[in-house]
């Protein structure tokens, strides 16, 4: 009789253990999911930036090119007016 009971408490032990093991199976995959996701969300936001930044660039690389012919147009119009000036 008390084999029988140590047998079935066993057995009660090894359901609850399988039962505590599939949760922790399904908790995995979920977190296996979870970190996938993020890992997808982390690509797609690493794209953005790339993105962004190269747009960043290519604005600075406009300013200085706006810059320099600003800067060019303005020594020709000071040259053409002190060519002016001794003109007179």
């Amino acid at each position: 009789m008390k084999k029988d009971k140590t047998i079935q408490t066993n057995q009660l032990i090894n359901d609850q253990l399988n039962d505590l093991l599939g949760e922790a199976k399904n908790i995995l995959k979920e977190i296996d999911e979870t970190n996938n996701q993020i890992k997808v969300a982390l690509d797609d936001i690493s794209v953005k930036v790339d993105e962004s930044i190269a747009k960043v660039e290519k604005i600075y690389s406009d300013l200085d090119q706006i810059e320099k012919e600003a800067g060019d147009e303005i020594d020709k119009l000071i040259l053409q007016q002190a060519e002016d000036l001794a003109e007179e």
